[in-house]
């Protein structure tokens, strides 16, 4: 393991991107609203998506490339007999951002390549893009976006096969300012698609694979902020949405949401939105869901170079366990950062996840509803060695705790980035 690990520090020869500067500063911007949600499973959940240091915007075309080496103490995340190998990630992409005088246009790619040295079996190919048009007119403006991610994950599921997954999310949003009050309405299409038809147990009594979790999910809402601060807002909001499984063999629902928060700027260092509510959600043939639900996020800048961000949420979430239409999730996520000069900082992170089942299961003759506990560690430094080239030196730890003890795993990741843009 130590010689492994020795190696991250010495063979990483060639330089990479700054994706972790251009894709955040391209998150931050106009086109995505500023809480985003993290989960556990997410390898880069304590990176906020924004970058104390990001290099400031610099043409219409910015292409960037990153190349990582990492060291994996359990890549198939088993509660025994742990792998362990040796991952170099390549990471290709670019962001089109014109200057436009009233609108605004974003397109931002990222190609994810994994390689892994001794199970080559491993290795998959992720791809991310991002598309927003923003036209505003006068006091009305009409965002439109479409997010497209095709992957595939071990810690990205309730279980820990490598499955390959499609996701897309278009939206269109229209707001009218007025003097004290915002409005807006929209409408969010999500696909889901499992490209493989591996089974996953039983549901009603009908043998269920992964392409039974196909689903579309549509959505519309309403939102008004009522400004009754200069840089900050009430927010009043209610949704509808449905979720429709493409094979029929597995409960559809509906849902409401009813929400009330705050965005905005409570004070000069404070950032923050949030919102709290309740939720119904039914479906055709099992128990609905009756409980409150959450998001948000904050930001904290204490000083120039020291910035606390925290972010959590409680909601549903469709499953893939036999017998069970959903399961909810409560999140909590902190990440702080600090500058020791304005070209080395360094970050600490911490997150918790609690996943509880409403519907029992049986595996290894043991009958109970499925409880499970994600908690997530790391601490990463990062050096600017010049306005466009950057390195990232990262240990991360992930454990899942399930009253089934084969759900549970443990797993250590320490990587070296080195990163450039051009």
């Amino acid at each position: 393991m130590y010689k492994k690990i020795f190696l991250i520090a010495v063979s990483i020869i060639l330089a990479g991107t700054a994706f972790t500067n251009n894709y955040a500063h391209a998150q931050e911007t106009w086109f995505k609203p500023f809480y985003y949600p993290y989960t556990a499973e997410d390898e880069n959940w304590f990176h906020p998506l924004y970058h104390p240091y990001a290099p400031e915007k610099k043409g219409w075309f910015r292409p960037f490339l990153s190349i990582r080496g990492q060291y994996d103490d359990n890549i198939y995340l088993t509660p025994g007999d742990e792998r362990e190998d040796w991952i170099t990630t390549i990471k290709p992409g670019f962001v089109i951002e014109p200057v436009l005088t009233k609108h605004n246009f974003i397109f931002d790619y990222l190609a994810e390549l994994n390689f892994f040295s001794e199970y080559d079996n491993e290795n998959n190919y992720n791809h991310l893009a991002n598309t927003a048009l923003r036209l505003n007119f006068n006091g009305v403006s009409l965002e439109l976006s479409n997010m497209f991610h095709y992957f595939s994950d071990r810690a990205g599921s309730e279980v820990t096969n490598r499955i390959p997954r499609t996701q897309d999310q278009a939206s269109v949003m229209l707001t009218s300012e007025f003097n004290k009050l915002d409005l807006s309405l929209w409408y969010e299409y999500h696909l889901e698609d499992y490209r493989t038809n591996d089974p996953i147990g039983a549901y009603h009594g009908q043998a269920l694979t992964f392409e039974d979790l196909d689903t579309d999910e549509h959505q519309v809402g309403v939102e008004t902020a009522l400004k009754l601060w200069p840089k900050s807002a009430l927010l009043f909001s209610g949704d509808y949405g449905i979720i429709e499984h493409d094979t029929g063999r597995k409960s559809d629902s509906e849902y409401f949401d009813l929400l009330v928060g705050m965005r905005g700027q409570p004070t000069a260092k404070c950032t923050v939105e949030g919102k709290i509510g309740y939720r119904q959600q039914d479906y055709q043939n099992d128990t609905g869901f009756n409980s409150v639900v959450f998001n948000g996020s904050l930001i904290e800048n204490f000083t120039p170079r020291d910035s606390l961000r925290l972010d959590f949420t409680r909601t549903t979430n469709e499953t893939v366990m036999p017998d069970n239409p959903y399961y909810e999730s409560s999140f909590i996520g902190a990440g702080f950062r600090h500058g020791f000069t304005e070209k080395f900082f360094g970050t600490l992170g911490f997150s918790y996840q609690r996943s509880d089942y409403p519907a029992e299961i049986t595996v290894a003759g043991k009958t109970a509803k499925r409880k499970d506990d994600y908690w997530s560690g790391g601490a990463g430094f990062s050096y600017r060695f010049t306005e466009w080239v950057t390195a990232d030196l990262k240990y991360d730890y992930r454990a899942r705790e399930s009253n089934f003890s084969i759900y549970n795993y443990e797993n250590n990741r320490i990587s070296l980035t080195l990163t450039t843009s051009f």
